[in-house]
């Protein structure tokens, strides 16, 4: 995601009180995103929406399968990030 959409999102989730900037302890530049309380009991809900997700989109392909595609994506976002 480039960086001003994203921004943009952080600041509804700030605005609702989902998550806070914080301070980090090392460096005054930046800004941690964590998460507040008020997500807490949503997480596992979202998690279980994730797996159906995943479940739908990974139908029909074997375990040993999935675990090869991941790994395949894996490499994938590394060689991403190394031409970055």
């Amino acid at each position: 995601m480039a960086k001003p959409p994203l921004g943009k999102i952080i600041d509804r989730l700030q605005d609702g009180s989902w998550v806070e900037r914080m301070p980090d302890e090392t460096d005054k530049r930046v800004k941690r995103v964590v998460l507040t309380d008020k997500i807490r009991p949503l997480l596992r809900k979202l998690e279980n929406v994730v797996e159906q997700i995943e479940d739908i989109a990974l139908e029909g392909i074997p375990t040993k399968e999935r675990d090869k595609l991941a790994e395949q994506l894996r490499l994938v976002r590394s060689n991403l990030r190394r031409a970055v």
